[in-house]
């Protein structure tokens, strides 16, 4: 029997020794007072039952009979084998014990100071969802929002172990209240400095973002104060590679029905998160992370023919390389999100307008190479990210007409908010487009016919208000360096749209005649 208890010994050991350091740092964190208690009296027991003898000599034993036929190294055997399911049990759980909220504090700022990002994403991994639980309103919390507001500050003051001079009654009346709605607002708190120090660390978000951005999904529900930071560095680090789920699953985003926009697939947890429901996208403003990720990237880029996007185009851009590129995987995933918006009526314009800047810094950058041909319908990479803009932003007020929607004057503002922008951030961009004395005359011409183009159908299908929209945006009579200039450049590419799309006098062609003097 001596040699099983030193085997279920050796066992404990050399097992305790194999596990990896992450499984160890668990262990021992999720080892509350209750776990200490149960293993120092099993070591206890043990102990006893191994010096009877001589605690029998000094007359220190209880006399107590073996029972169902236990006897001395029967028992410790029992309790060593105990002690080691009981571990093994303990290994498979995840659940931190309040207690130890502390410890995990000091030991993932330890592991985050050395750079354990390894074993640190291991233990955000078991203890995520138990901290979003943590922070999630509960039913009582919930009632005790709505007190009348007498109670709250005798409430708050009690939380944090004030004085306060009140009656005997009302002090017991906030002790029940107290017990019958608890609070868990300490807990929060403790848990929210090792978080803050946690997700507010850009190279381990960076490092945890692409290990599990399941995870990082749910731990963007957090309070304010922890997601905040949390959010911007989670989705730009998402950006910054282009093997991430962001990539993938905006790549797998494109079927589209003219009834109900993009199909937004389960399959994809991230769009699915963020846009099944656009009110967290809204809430977390994700639209900025993303859409700032982007603008850098344009802007770090030289600006001379040497920048990639400024040599000739090649079939095999849109064939793959776009997947891969920053701008127009960010240019894809607005037009998804906005198209979301539009075909869910969805009040909010999505920060759409991130298109107007987009532009900005491609036409700063844009310097087609030498090579290049300036009667190509797509002459450079540039090109291509331009007719992405132009046909994107198009493709929302289609969607309008597509939808069949009402538009409805409400407070000095057109609705549905998200294709009234689109109109006026379309009239932004051909503003912005016929200022550019880098672009090509042709190539401005070009996104201009797309324009009237659509202006009559939404003139057929009695949208005129959209038309004037554009309108409005697009023939400034202030606000730009050199207006005759810009009028001059708006005729020469007017005159050049075909005829017969002119013909078809849409309020849009109408004012810009006016504009250009045009008769």
């Amino acid at each position: 029997m001596e040699a099983n208890i030193l085997t279920v010994i050796a066992i404990l050991v050399a097992g305790y020794t194999l596990l990896s350091e992450e499984k160890r740092n668990d262990l021992l964190l999720r080892m509350g007072w209750i776990d200490k208690l149960l293993l120092l009296t099993a070591c206890i027991t043990v102990a006893y039952i191994t010096f009877i003898p001589v605690l029998s000599y000094f007359k220190l034993t209880i006399p107590l009979p073996w029972i169902w036929g236990f006897d001395a190294d029967l028992t410790t055997f029992s309790v060593i084998l105990l002690v080691l399911i009981y571990l093994v049990f303990k290994l498979l759980g995840n659940r931190l014990p309040q207690s130890r909220i502390q410890s995990w504090n000091d030991t993932s700022l330890q592991l985050l100071r050395q750079r354990k990002y390894k074993e640190l994403s291991y233990l955000v991994d078991n203890y995520h969802l138990q901290f979003c639980s943590i922070h999630k309103d509960k039913w009582y919390d919930r009632l005790r929002s709505k007190l009348p507001s007498v109670y709250h500050d005798e409430l708050d003051a009690l939380i944090k172990g004030e004085q306060r001079k009140i009656s005997a009654t009302t002090r017991w009346g906030v002790r029940i209240i107290d017990w019958l709605l608890p609070t868990r607002q300490k807990l929060k708190d403790r848990s929210t400095v090792g978080l803050q120090h946690l997700l507010h660390s850009k190279s381990f978000v960076q490092y945890y973002a692409l290990h599990n951005p399941q995870a990082c999904m749910e731990l963007t529900l957090l309070p304010c104060v922890v997601s905040k930071k949390f959010i911007d560095i989670f989705l730009q680090s998402l950006m910054l590679d282009t093997e991430s789920t962001f990539y993938r699953e905006v790549r797998d985003t494109q079927q589209i029905s003219i009834s109900n926009g993009y199909y937004i697939d389960p399959a994809n947890p991230l769009l699915f998160f963020y846009l099944s429901d656009l009110t967290i996208a809204t809430v977390q403003g994700i639209w900025k992370p993303i859409g700032d990720s982007a603008a850098t990237y344009i802007s770090k880029q030289n600006d001379c023919a040497e920048n990639r996007y400024n040599q000739p185009y090649h079939w095999s851009y849109e064939d793959e390389e776009r997947w891969v590129c920053p701008i127009y995987i960010t240019l894809h995933f607005f037009d998804v999100m906005v198209q979301r918006a539009i075909y869910t009526n969805f009040a909010d314009h999505m920060w759409l307008r991130y298109y107007h800047t987009f532009l900005k810094h491609i036409l700063e950058k844009y310097q087609p190479s030498p090579r290049v041909s300036q009667v190509s319908s797509i002459p450079t990479r540039y090109d291509y990210l331009v007719d992405e803009i132009f046909n994107n932003c198009i493709s929302w007020l289609e969607a309008a007409i597509d939808k069949n929607v009402v538009l409805i004057e409400q407070g000095h503002q057109l609705r549905p908010i998200p294709v009234s922008f689109s109109a006026k951030t379309l009239g932004e961009l051909l503003v912005l487009l016929l200022q550019a004395e880098n672009f090509f005359d042709s190539r401005c011409t070009q996104q201009l016919s797309k324009v009237i183009r659509l202006s009559n159908k939404l003139e057929e299908a009695g949208l005129t208000r959209l038309n004037e929209e554009i309108a409005t945006k697009c023939l400034p009579t202030w606000g730009i360096e050199n207006t005759e200039k810009y009028q001059t450049r708006l005729r020469k590419c007017f005159v050049d749209v075909d005829s017969h799309e002119i013909s078809l006098d849409s309020t849009l062609c109408r004012k810009i005649k006016v504009y250009i003097g045009v008769a």
